[in-house]
């Protein structure tokens, strides 16, 4: 099994599925993208991800896409390595509630990109 993320290092979708194959011990190769270049726009990024966001991960040509589903995605392929999804349902419901929520919640690029401050102006207060 090979697997191949497409991430962006400042990226917090991206680092917490970089923080599950860390923590299952699954080796991966990485294909970092530029997001203030504008990588995630590239028609050969499109080609796999067609939301333009991060991460993507290819795992022997399937391609999987959003952190959520990448994170229960490793957890079925390779339920034997550290789960991260709880059996039980009520658990494991509450568990989804809460990554909705973190996917919902607008990142803020501005505390540490002052270049891109005109961009916090669309963020909600």
């Amino acid at each position: 099994m090979t697997y191949k993320l497409y991430n962006a290092p400042q990226s917090t979708c991206s680092q917490r599925v970089r923080f599950v194959l860390n923590a299952k011990g699954l080796p991966f190769a990485e294909q970092k993208l530029d997001l203030l270049a504008g990588d995630q726009l590239k028609p050969e990024y499109l080609a796999l991800n067609p939301n333009g966001v991060v991460p993507t991960l290819d795992h022997d040509g399937h391609i999987v896409i959003d952190s959520s589903v990448i994170i229960e995605y490793l957890d079925e392929v390779v339920p034997e390595r550290s789960s991260f999804t709880p059996r039980d349902p009520v658990k494991r419901a509450t568990m989804r509630s809460l990554m909705r929520f973190i996917d919902e919640m607008p990142a803020q690029p501005c505390a540490c990109r002052p270049s891109i401050l005109h961009s916090c102006r669309v963020l909600p207060r």
